[in-house]
């Protein structure tokens, strides 16, 4: 896996969490 494939997964999960917690707010 390349770094430029581990640093995608890295800002996909850190997006969701984000999402989550928004979500979570409402």
């Amino acid at each position: 896996m390349s770094d430029y494939e581990m640093l995608m997964i890295v800002l996909t999960i850190i997006g969701l969490v984000i999402i989550s917690n928004n979500d979570q707010k409402k």
